[in-house]
């Protein structure tokens, strides 16, 4: 008897939501435009956009459990609200980078959205959509200072990973920092080489695929961070490869198509080969354990009630 006018009554939460979330984009215009910009052109920032699309998605396919119960309690939008406030006047009155200054926008607008979102569906809805909600993290770039700090650290565990394994086929080589004189070549383990665009890329699987496929913070937490030395361990195999094939086969390997184009997917599914089995190892971890509230960070349910 009342589903009518709960319907109508969602629906116009989505209209205020979708008002304000054009009236947010309108004022943050230019560090969006910005952020746009900069995800197109650098290899390291390409994943920026991509974040909003999966967030919109999350919230799309678990809106059955998200929105089931929406209330008028908004405490937490004010909170939120404030503190976008005065990240904004940070921005504004702080003498900061370009890219420090860009950081502090989007992490701005960001808290706006997730303030807005509170304000229109309650703090129990905020709740139940803090992973797609939280997931808008990732889309704030990290300052070129702080990235070009990981981009080091990176080549840095590349290095001493790809002369453990240089060791270990047994192929003779000699390293100095980042250089490797091997048989007749010698290689540089450059910025470009570190690894730091697929790194960023299997943490956000990894952290997506413990959302959807495991139910304790523990196990999402072991996956996640487990994501950083699989990544490390896939591009040191691939800068041993590459030099192997190169020294032994042919030098074009050094910088023809596998390494330049298709060598990142093919190196790539032994990410996915390292990543899979430890997702069944944490699952059955799991079996014992209490099960969670139904449809609390779990697709499944939730789909099905979209079905149902």
């Amino acid at each position: 008897m009342n589903l009518a006018p709960n319907v109508s009554a969602i629906r116009q939460r989505h209209l205020a939501f979708a008002l304000l979330l054009a009236i947010s984009v309108i004022v943050f215009g230019t560090p969006l435009r910005t952020l746009a910009v900069l995800s197109w052109s650098e290899d390291r920032y390409s994943h920026l956009l991509l974040i909003p699309l999966v967030s919109t998605f999350l919230l799309y396919l678990e809106r059955a459990r998200i929105f089931s119960a929406p209330t008028d309690r908004r405490g937490a939008a004010f909170s939120l609200l404030l503190a976008a406030a005065a990240v904004y006047a940070l921005s504004a009155l702080t003498p900061l980078g370009a890219g420090n200054r860009l950081a502090v926008m989007i992490l701005s607008a960001v808290l706006v959205w997730a303030g807005a979102f509170a304000l229109c569906y309650g703090t129990s809805v905020l709740c139940a959509a803090a992973f797609p909600l939280g997931f808008l993290a990732f889309m704030i770039p990290l300052p070129e200072n702080v990235l070009n700090w990981i981009t080091h650290a990176l080549q840095s565990a590349s290095a001493d990973t790809s002369a453990v394994l240089f060791r270990a086929i047994g192929m003779p080589s000699f390293r100095d920092g980042f250089r490797f004189n091997l048989p007749g070549v010698e290689i540089e383990i450059a910025k470009e080489c570190s690894g730091i665009r697929s790194t960023f890329a299997l943490v956000l699987v990894s952290v997506l695929a413990g959302y959807i496929l495991l139910r304790s913070p523990y196990g999402r937490i072991c996956l996640a961070l487990a994501a950083i030395p699989i990544g490390i361990f896939k591009n040191a195999v691939r800068i041993v490869a590459l030099s192997y094939l190169g020294v032994y086969v042919d030098r074009s390997y050094l910088d023809g198509k596998l390494h330049h184009q298709y060598g990142g997917l093919v190196f790539s599914s032994l990410s996915l080969m390292l990543v899979i089995p430890l997702i069944i190892l944490l699952r059955r971890s799991e079996v014992h354990s209490k099960p969670p509230r139904e449809g609390v960070g779990q697709m499944l349910p939730a789909t099905e009630k979209i079905g149902s």
